[in-house]
């Protein structure tokens, strides 16, 4: 066995401020290694990588709110049939406010294409409609498309549900557009005055070229709905006009950023 020989102790010689140094270099927690480049790697790989760190930096989260069955469930509790009516009725308007949206895309649709037909021959009564349907495009509206900050002429965003208390404050592209659907649901004409006068145009020019027939003369007593129309496709309106004015207003300004 080796044997140790007793050293005596050795009194530090380093200096105060060194040992702050010494400690203060320990105590630091360690750098985070750096994230490793992605040069030379495949495509397949790169892409793996970027998910994976967009997954851990912005991870996706959802919201538990149910389904219509549960919720109904929990607020009529002790009562199957109830609970059975108001989903009944949920599905009823949903389905009713659809329907209604698509028989007005059909409708404005073939209107736009014979007005596409008839080219300079446009009617000026079929140039009112269009300019309801969507309004015109201006520079102003040009330049602000180009620059990114298209924004309609009320100055409201593209989700346009407006509540009933609101109605006064519609342009005319959105009394039209509600009056026309509200029409197309009940089969009732508006009032013939203001924007109902012109939505009655509207529908007797359709009627006229064979686009659209109307349910029942207009003489005919009004009929009550399931759904009070106004309340009932505020929202499909809303829609229906974004999607006008992304595909005519918006489709207008790359023409003329073209020329």
């Amino acid at each position: 066995m080796k044997l140790y020989k007793f050293k005596p102790y050795k009194e530090r010689t380093d200096t105060a401020e060194d040992v702050t140094n010494n400690e203060s270099t320990q105590s630091k927690v360690k750098a985070k290694p750096t994230l490793k480049t992605l040069e030379g790697s495949s495509a397949s790989s790169r892409k793996l990588s970027i998910m994976r760190l967009m997954a851990y930096q912005h991870p996706t989260s959802s919201l538990g709110v149910g389904t219509l069955w549960a919720n109904t469930g929990r607020a009529v509790r002790n009562d199957p049939n109830l609970q059975g009516q108001v989903v009944q009725c949920v599905r009823d308007a949903i389905c009713d406010a659809a329907s209604t949206k698509c028989k007005g895309q059909r409708v404005i649709g073939r209107f736009i294409e014979h007005v596409n037909c008839m080219g300079p021959q446009l009617d000026d009564a079929d140039q009112v409609f269009l300019d309801l349907l969507c309004p015109r495009v201006t520079k102003k509206d040009a330049k602000c498309y180009k620059d990114g900050n298209s924004e309609d002429d009320d100055g409201e965003g593209d989700d346009t549900c407006l509540g009933v208390s609101t109605m006064l404050k519609m342009n005319n592209q959105q009394s039209f557009l509600l009056s026309f659907l509200t029409h197309l649901y009940s089969g009732n004409y508006p009032r013939a005055q203001g924007i109902g006068q012109k939505v009655n145009d509207f529908i007797d020019r359709l009627s006229h070229l064979g686009l659209y027939s109307p349910p029942r003369p207009r003489q005919a007593i009004n009929e009550k709905t399931p759904f009070t129309p106004t309340d009932l496709l505020e929202s499909v309106m809303g829609q229906l006009r974004v999607e006008l004015k992304k595909m005519y207003k918006n489709g207008s300004c790359d023409l003329y950023q073209k020329v």
